[in-house]
């Protein structure tokens, strides 16, 4: 609360426009307030100017439909008639959301690595398609995560030791058993779970070669979970893989902050909130307690 913060605007190509930073405070509460600027598409803020890890990912400015005080969702509840397949309209829903303010949409689950070993890198790759390319897909290879993360973090020595991208690495062929696509969400009218279902009249799809990329899929043995036996579409050969050692440098530092920042928090005490503000929200909105409590 009140301290400085800096507004960071970027173009459609997320190049941060140096000329447009603005200072601003959190105030009131949690909020930001950054000024509109000409030919923003995404926005972001730091604390610490000098410190270019500090920079928060960019986000798109886009319009949403808000009910009240809230961004209204009408699926939460989908899931207990659905199961699994509620995924579908989860990536509908991102796949809709994404039209018109993203060239493209990476269609991935959070434990599945875009590799890239193509020239120069994935974005200049991407810009390369033809106009009427609405998806490419990419292979994918395996890896056997034997163990569940633990449920609750316990040290930072710990953590390290469970990175699953560290701790496994036992990795099947490169296959085109359950590719993964990269969408050009104007171009593709539907979707199955991560690949293009129905794509618009002239548009097609494109297979990238191995030799571009593939997808890494971290996936668990758990022969009861959903395709459980997913291992006997492979060859059986395993090799021992690993990301790229610059990678994985950052993001064991990025896994380290994240989780510095959920787990090193303290309640915020009254006694430290300017007594305007006590006066003037209630107790339940402040979300504080006294010492003494």
């Amino acid at each position: 609360f009140r301290n400085a913060v800096t507004c960071r605007y970027y173009d459609c190509n997320r190049v941060e426009i140096h000329s447009a930073r603005f200072k601003s405070r959190v105030w009131p509460l949690t909020v930001i307030s950054c000024p509109r600027r000409i030919g923003v598409e995404y926005v972001s803020v730091s604390f610490d100017d000098d410190d270019e890890e500090d920079v928060q990912e960019p986000i798109p400015l886009i319009f949403r439909d808000y009910e009240s005080i809230a961004e209204s969702t009408k699926y939460t509840l989908e899931y207990l008639r659905l199961g699994w397949m509620f995924h579908l309209l989860q990536t509908h829903v991102c796949h809709h959301r994404s039209k018109f303010h993203s060239k493209w949409v990476v269609n991935m689950d959070i434990d599945e690595r875009l590799v890239y070993t193509g020239p120069f890198n994935l974005k200049h790759y991407l810009r390369s398609m033809p106009s009427f390319i609405g998806e490419i897909s990419f292979a994918t290879n395996r890896v056997l995560k034997t163990e569940q993360v633990p449920e609750r973090f316990s040290s930072y020595a710990q953590l390290f030791e469970d990175m699953f991208f560290l701790k496994h690495n036992k990795t099947t062929e490169i296959s085109w058993y359950n590719l993964k696509g990269i969408i050009r969400p104007e171009l593709v009218a539907s979707l199955f779970y991560h690949w293009s279902y129905f794509q618009f009249e002239g548009v097609r799809v494109m297979s990238v070669p191995r030799r571009i990329g593939h997808v890494r899929y971290y996936r668990n043995m758990n022969k009861s979970a959903l395709n459980g036996n997913w291992i006997e579409n492979y060859n059986g050969t395993l090799s021992e893989t690993r990301l790229a050692p610059s990678f994985e440098k950052k993001l064991v530092r990025a896994v380290k902050k994240r989780v510095k920042y959920v787990y090193d928090q303290r309640i915020v005490r009254c006694e430290e909130i300017p007594e305007w503000l006590t006066s003037r929200f209630r107790r339940e909105l402040l979300d504080c307690k006294f010492r003494y409590e």
